[in-house]
């Protein structure tokens, strides 16, 4: 694209925010927390 990768991700390299990233964490979790419990 003609700049460096640093620039690149200055300005592409965050498509979600913080935010984003925790709460799609935590439903990750919760759902294996879950299927490891119905599984005990």
């Amino acid at each position: 694209m003609g700049h460096d990768s640093r620039t690149h991700l200055k300005h592409y390299g965050a498509w979600t925010s913080d935010r984003d990233k925790k709460d799609s964490e935590v439903r990750a979790v919760g759902t294996l927390m879950k299927a490891n419990s119905q599984t005990s």
